[in-house]
């Protein structure tokens, strides 16, 4: 790879990157609604599946963009709610963890 493509190619990246983080607060406000749902008691069958989904998708494209630490607070976020044998605190502890760390990418305090 030239010097140019490799520039061109960074310049790339860090666009994608931009972008990627300027959606994390839409992210961010997702999981914090369903998450509310889940303390309140609303339909969790359902809420374990849109919060298994977010976290998924969150693991991959975190991880992507060099946001490791929100990419293992997913990870966590996922397993916890796949595996069946975990309670649904379980994954609340987690999905906290990963509000926690997508608030802190996007310049925001944490508010439990």
């Amino acid at each position: 790879m030239t010097t140019a493509d490799r520039s061109t190619w960074n310049a790339l990246y860090d666009g994608l990157r931009t972008q990627y983080l300027q959606t994390l607060p839409i992210r961010l406000e997702e999981l914090e609604s369903a998450l509310e749902e889940v303390r309140t008691g609303a339909r969790r069958h359902d809420l374990r599946e849109r919060l298994t989904l977010h976290a998924h998708k969150m693991v991959g494209s975190d991880k992507t963009f060099g946001f490791d630490e929100i990419s293992r607070h997913a990870r966590r976020l996922e397993d916890a709610l796949l595996d069946n044998g975990n309670s649904i605190e379980e994954a609340v502890r987690h999905a906290a963890g990963l509000i926690a760390e997508c608030r802190k990418a996007v310049g925001l305090p944490y508010l439990r």
